[in-house]
């Protein structure tokens, strides 16, 4: 395996190229303000990976989310969306009852397609999407997309995988 999954070099890996600003998946630049509104804590994360038609490895499911996010879409928005501004936000999964609670994630570092590690930080996190992983799991877990058809060689190589990172709990003001 190589860095972007089993895609060969300068392929993108995430969907990219093709896919990752894929005509599909409409961007969304929605000018919420995330307003910290509780007091910060570090529950585990670790990275998924939205695939074309769903659960081509592991458990990773597709690009539609379990509901919908903050612009009315089921889709998944992820770090790589995040980082070339095609979202406004990242999808966290976790456990239905953390369901439409708000995040600001003060700094996350994730490898991307081409093995490069992209420090991200104030990203704005919203639960729309879950597994059977998280049952139980309260606020304790989240998953947190990377990028669009990542292989197992990048997933199983982010570096806050199975770390605590920390969260500021949020509400969510409409910033338009």
């Amino acid at each position: 395996n190589q860095p972007g999954g089993n895609q060969p070099p300068g392929t993108g890996g995430n969907g990219n190229q093709p896919g990752g600003n894929n005509p599909n998946i409409p961007d969304y630049n929605g000018g919420e303000n995330f307003t910290p509104s509780g007091e910060a804590y570090n529950p585990t994360l670790t990275a998924y990976s939205p695939q074309r038609g769903g659960a081509l490895i592991g458990m990773e499911g597709g690009y539609a989310s379990s509901i919908t996010g903050l612009d009315g879409r089921a889709v998944v928005r992820t770090l790589d969306d995040y980082a070339a501004g095609r979202s406004s936000y990242v999808t966290l999964a976790g456990d239905s009852s953390q369901y439409r609670k708000s995040y600001v994630i003060p700094t996350i570092t994730y490898k991307n397609s081409s093995g490069q590690l992209v420090t991200l930080t104030n990203v704005k996190g919203y639960v729309h999407d879950t597994g059977s992983a998280f049952r139980g799991a309260g606020d304790s877990k989240f998953d947190v997309p990377v990028g669009r058809d990542y292989g197992n060689y990048i997933m199983n190589t982010q570096p806050f995988n199975g770390n605590s990172v920390q969260f500021i709990p949020s509400t969510i003001n409409n910033g338009n």
